[in-house]
């Protein structure tokens, strides 16, 4: 009783559940259940396909002249892996492209070819790695979220998608 009155109680670690005495205010304490996620569940918003679809990526720029966007030439490459929410590419480093991916804020255009035609979407690159460092011909993965598609282009991706299942 004279130990409950200087606050001391018999507590449980949260990651150990072992019992020890500690210094704890009435009520300041609330007990919660550990939930465990199960190993190999994934927490992603959306699921990744692996798929090798054609596709022409353009670096996009503002052009200052005349406050618009301009693309840069087109490289042929494929994706790697797709989703409704971003994808991952393949591609060359042409005309140092990938270099001027620098992390400031650019965004790429991309062509994806798909059985029911062509679509239009931007991503912003957050992930790049060159394949093989010995040969620079190999290419590069460049991957990110999809920042910019129009409604059509997204309603034929997540029915491509639907048939990736």
């Amino acid at each position: 009783m004279f130990w409950r009155l200087l606050c001391v109680r018999e507590l449980r670690c949260n990651n150990c559940n072992l019992e020890f005495k500690g210094f704890a205010l009435p009520g300041a304490l609330k007990v919660t259940a550990e939930v465990k996620e199960e190993p190999g569940v994934k927490r992603r918003r959306a699921p990744r396909y692996k798929a090798s679809l054609p596709a022409q990526v353009s670096l996009t720029e503002v052009d200052r002249a005349s406050s618009g966007v301009r693309y840069s030439q087109e490289i042929q490459g494929h994706t790697r892996e797709i989703s409704a929410m971003g994808l991952s590419v393949v591609l060359r480093d042409v005309d140092g492209l990938v270099q001027r991916l620098d992390g400031s804020g650019r965004r790429l255009r991309i062509r994806l070819v798909l059985p029911a035609g062509p679509i239009y979407l931007h991503i912003a690159p957050v992930y790049r790695e060159q394949l093989d460092e010995k040969k620079p011909q190999a290419g590069w993965v460049i991957a990110g979220p999809i920042t910019k598609m129009e409604g059509a282009d997204r309603a034929r991706l997540v029915a491509y998608l639907g048939t990736l299942k």
